[in-house]
């Protein structure tokens, strides 16, 4: 997400969460998260990684970095 947009709003999101109730479920999702995430990565230049990404709730903002400081933790 952080990646292939430019905002979260929690107030007009369209973000579904996607209901897991067991094992089987998490790890199927998980991998489909991981496939979809590795061919945006792969897709990307480096230009793609420096816009703003910002998170927010109507006019409260919670964050504001950019593309690559949100998603650089999770490349760890």
């Amino acid at each position: 997400m952080g990646l292939t947009t430019d905002k979260l709003d929690f107030t007009t999101s369209l973000y579904q969460l996607i209901p897991v109730t067991n094992a089987e479920e998490l790890l199927a999702l998980l991998d489909t998260s991981w496939k979809k995430s590795k061919k945006i990565l792969s897709n990307a230049k480096e230009d793609d990684f420096l816009p703003i990404w910002t998170i927010y709730s109507g006019d409260q903002i919670f964050m504001k970095m950019t593309k690559y400081e949100v998603i650089r933790p999770v490349l760890r």
